[in-house]
């Protein structure tokens, strides 16, 4: 995919394909605007715009079953937390959930290995560039500032032999509210919000509240419970004890609300539908010309 040129030098185009972040543009290149503003300059022109974006959204419901402390850690902090459809936010339905889920996974984020890209014991390897470790810390700094309980902390992580290497070590909050800017924000690294909710109509509450929609799943044995969470979040994708809820490339990928922009979504149908103009043709064969001409519009016989 190609990202789209800006309005002022955008020519006439059939369709406009941008890949990207709101996040990222949003919060740490200022470029939303600028996404936003190409976007509606494309909808002026009658040309189809497509900017599949890729966070946010991405709380996950654990309500009591055993296969979600199994799946936290690694869609959490794989990539160094870091893939598209990392997830940055645990909600626990019930303080036993919480409790529960927490005895499993304090342990498992302190004892991941950080490890070189070429290490293929490494449970992750480093982060971009130090200016992206740098806003990590930051926002691990801001989240202990804005009250959340910090159970695990990997700003101090050193690599040795890569001391100057862009390493950051797992971290892991608890007592995270939707008020925190670490809450609202991407921290687009290996950081994990715990959000506790009491019951399971709070936890869905506060994943339709938030502006970005990507993806989203929910951990549970309740058949009933996972088909009205299917049914009635509003994400455009939907993991059931699915930590990564990528589908196959022959269905569509993408989000809604503030995580993406057009009106179709990739791969699937969509994509074919993006990327070709539609066509069609209505026939009729009769018996030839031995039954004369018909001079009226055919109809249903």
């Amino acid at each position: 995919m190609s990202e789209a040129p800006p309005p002022s030098a955008a020519p006439d185009t059939a369709s406009a394909v941008h890949s990207g972040s709101a996040d990222r543009f949003g919060y740490e290149w200022g470029r939303y605007a600028e996404l936003k503003d190409i976007y509606e300059e494309q909808f002026r022109r009658w040309t189809p715009f497509m900017a599949p974006e890729d966070w946010r959204g991405l709380s996950f419901v654990d309500v009591g079953c055993g296969m979600g402390r199994n799946s936290h850690w690694p869609m959490s902090y794989g990539a160094a937390g870091g893939r598209c459809l990392a997830s940055s936010v645990a909600v626990p339905v019930g303080a036993g959930t919480a409790e529960r889920l927490l005895d499993k996974l304090v342990p498992r984020v302190e004892s991941l290995k950080v490890g070189p890209s070429t290490d293929a014991s490494a449970d992750f390897g480093p982060v971009v560039t130090a200016a992206h470790m740098e806003k990590i810390k930051g926002y691990v700094d801001l989240g202990v500032a804005e009250g959340a309980k910090l159970l695990v902390d990997g700003r101090g992580f050193k690599m040795q032999g890569y001391e100057n290497g862009f390493y950051v070590g797992g971290c892991l909050f608890d007592h995270v509210t939707p008020e925190m800017r670490i809450y609202k924000e991407e921290t687009f690294g290996p950081v994990l919000s715990i959000v506790r909710r009491d019951t399971y109509e709070d936890a869905l509450e506060i994943v339709n509240a938030h502006e970005y929609g990507n993806g989203t799943a929910i951990f549970t044995q309740d058949g009933d419970a996972a088909r009205d969470f299917a049914a009635r979040v509003e994400v455009g994708m939907v993991g059931i004890n699915v930590p990564i809820p990528v589908p196959l490339s022959y269905y569509t990928f993408g989000g809604w609300k503030r995580s993406s922009f057009g009106d179709l979504n990739q791969h699937g149908a969509d994509g074919f539908r993006f990327w070709t103009k539609t066509k069609t043709v209505t026939s009729r064969w009769g018996s030839g010309i031995r039954s004369g001409a018909d001079f009226v519009i055919p109809t249903m016989k």
